[in-house]
């Protein structure tokens, strides 16, 4: 139903008749990336909103980070504003026209029955979006009734929809909030009977923001303790001239030595003329790798560039070739810039093939494993981070490093998936060396019915229900053992959760290395050495409040885990060898192999394209001519069954 407030606001000014506008109700709720119940009412309202969308506007703020390692800070705000008691703390939550009241992912048909009866109902407040650039927005306040003159606010929001988050409790986030144009206490004004205002609001394109999926919103509520919302509409946000945007699957990857890792990166033109994007590359990798990108014209090792037309979407890829003969990590920045505006993406890139200690970001983008990372680099010791939402990790990739830690947050299901607990599983078969930890692993895996089975034959305790909730914070070593002897700490850091802690209790030979509280009733953490070694937190190494703490517990959690320490590298065996002199060379060069059986000796130029292959056995060395191949970077590569080496050649002419 299309409104005509432009029309009413001119007879309220020609005839001063009070003719009453047309409510366009506002319901807002809160939810967060973590949240199970959240799920349940976001698909319901994911259903059956859109019959709505014409007469009614819904806002969802996200009380955690969408992402990123922003908050978004209205959410807190509109906690305090509407309802300052103890709903405050529960989600979802949410509310029609400023009125608080609807608790629980069941909420949903009572949302929407609220909204469908409060559609069309008479307001004294007109409300529409005169115009809007992709720079500005231009929004009209009018009044029609002299009683309702006084003071109000104006909010305006940018709204996103299809929104994706691999490893989160929602499959789509939709009607979001991306900003808050106003700010979080919205534009302040006075309006007097018969006044039309107009606000131009200032706005930014996000550089994450999906532009053909983004819309605005806005509202009007009283500026006063009631905070009553009047009037709320729609705005669409028209396609800027230049505006480009990246999609990315995966960022990072674990790869056996001697592997081709290829990432792809989508370039998107959604802006209304076509686009030239400036691409620049670095890399930083052992002697033994080579790193390249390309995009459908060209392989490159520095820069390039590419046109991107309007409402195309074209593919460039970076591509890792790692050593064969010893295990290493390795990382490539891609940075995209636009020529028409300067705007800039820089996208990271890394692949291991292992040595040093494995770091699994499982804690469902709440950026935990920073706190990990943190100690390790106060360590000093050499790591790789592994993104779990973009796969689950192999156990033989992970057999590769010296160690793995893996944090799962605080999220209670989805915690430790089938697959995790498989690979997982096979891990430690194979004398593997973990450190995980979290809360409410035991939620999921016993409750949720995950897998019990793991809980007590790997994690090594026993767990019921009522281990759901740890009676005290506080946490305590248990005296003369050589992880935890001499500590105490608390585990309420801010911007972390340790609500349901897990208590643990240990079997099979495991032994308890931490308590909650000064007693010994409620277990923390424990470790096992057997078959593999384990070290288990019932709360999240994110929530030690104190850093230090954080880097002496983690140093001595490693060193149990490692006996005698970190090794910095883990040599494979030296049976086959791959080397190429003079190198840069003028015309001719000696490629020298060592191979255990029969394989294939291939030279190839940069953009793939094999010049050169036969068939090579056990030592010896082949003479490369380049001819008129013209002057550039060109690969030796020797591959056999059992892997893959590969040198960089540089041709000068």
């Amino acid at each position: 139903m299309k409104r005509m407030f432009l029309l009413a606001a001119i007879l309220l000014i020609m005839f001063g008749v009070a003719l009453g506008f047309e409510r366009m109700p506002v319901a807002e709720i809160i939810s967060a990336t973590s949240c199970g119940p959240c799920g349940m009412l976001h698909t319901y309202l994911d259903e059956n909103y859109p019959a709505l969308y014409d007469d009614a506007v819904l806002i969802d703020y996200i009380a955690d980070s969408l992402g990123t390692d922003e908050v978004d800070p209205y959410c807190y705000y509109i906690y305090w504003l509407y309802n300052p008691d103890e709903y405050a703390y529960y989600i979802p939550s949410g509310g029609i026209d400023g009125v608080w009241g609807f608790v629980g992912g069941d909420k949903g048909p009572e949302i929407i029955d609220s909204l469908n009866a409060r559609i069309g109902l008479e307001t004294p407040v007109g409300l529409w979006f005169e115009d809007v650039t992709s720079e500005t927005a231009y929004v009209a306040v009018t009044i029609d009734d002299a009683s309702a003159a006084g003071s109000y606010r104006l909010f305006v929001l940018v709204l996103e929809n299809g929104i994706i988050l691999p490893g989160t409790a929602i499959d789509e986030y939709n009607w979001t909030v991306r900003d808050m144009l106003t700010g979080t206490t919205g534009e302040s004004f006075t309006i007097s009977y018969g006044e039309t205002l107009s606000f131009a609001i200032p706005y930014e394109i996000g550089s994450d923001w999906i532009i053909t999926d983004c819309e605005l919103a806005a509202f009007v509520d009283d500026d006063s303790t009631n905070h009553t919302i009047y009037q709320g509409c729609h705005g669409t946000i028209p396609p800027p001239d230049y505006y480009f945007l990246l999609h990315t699957d995966e960022t990072s990857s674990l790869a056996d030595p001697g592997d081709e890792v290829v990432f792809y990166i989508g370039v998107e033109n959604n802006g209304v003329n076509g686009d030239t994007i400036d691409i620049h590359l670095e890399t930083e990798a052992p002697s033994g790798w080579t790193i390249n990108a390309c995009t459908p014209d060209i392989c490159f090792l520095d820069d390039a560039y590419m046109y991107v037309a309007s409402g195309d979407v074209d593919t460039v890829s970076v591509h890792f070739y790692t050593d064969a003969s010893e295990v290493g990590s390795g990382s490539a920045t891609l940075t995209f810039t636009s020529r028409a505006t300067s705007r800039e993406y820089e996208v990271d890139f890394s692949v291991s093939t292992g040595g040093g200690i494995l770091v699994v970001d499982d804690d469902q983008d709440q950026d935990y494993e920073d706190y990990i990372t943190g100690a390790l680099d106060e360590l000093g010791e050499n790591y790789s981070v592994f993104d779990r939402n973009t796969a689950v990790p192999t156990a033989s990739s992970m057999g590769n490093f010296d160690a793995v830690i893996w944090p799962t947050g605080w999220h209670w299901d989805d915690v430790l998936t089938t697959e995790d607990v498989s690979v997982l599983s096979t891990y430690l078969d194979d004398g593997g060396k973990l450190f995980i930890h979290g809360t409410d692993i035991g939620w999921d895996l016993v409750a949720n019915a995950v897998s019990p089975s793991f809980m007590t034959d790997y994690l090594k305790s026993d767990w019921e229900t009522s281990d759901d909730s740890a009676s005290s914070h506080n946490v305590y070593g248990v005296s003369g053992d050589p992880i935890a002897d001499g500590f105490s700490f608390s585990i309420e850091r801010t911007g972390t959760s340790s609500r349901y802690a897990d208590i643990l209790h240990p079997r099979d030979g495991a032994e308890p290395i931490l308590y909650y509280g000064t007693g010994t009733s409620e277990c923390a953490g424990l470790k096992y050495a057997g078959t593999y070694r384990l070290v288990y937190f019932g709360f999240g190494f994110e929530s030690i409040e104190n850093d230090r703490d954080q880097v002496d517990l983690l140093g001595n959690v490693l060193d149990w885990l490692l006996e005698s320490g970190i090794s910095d590298a883990k040599k494979l065996p030296e049976h086959f060898s791959l080397s190429v002199s003079p190198n840069p060379f003028n015309a001719v060069c000696r490629i020298d192999y060592k191979i255990p059986e029969q394989g294939e000796l291939s030279i190839l130029d940069i953009s793939g394209r094999n010049l050169i292959s036969q068939k090579v056995e056990g030592t010896g060395k082949f003479l490369w001519n380049a001819g008129d191949e013209p002057s550039g970077i060109y690969f030796a590569r020797l591959r056999w069954n059992g892997g893959l080496q590969e040198r960089k050649i540089i041709l000068l002419k």
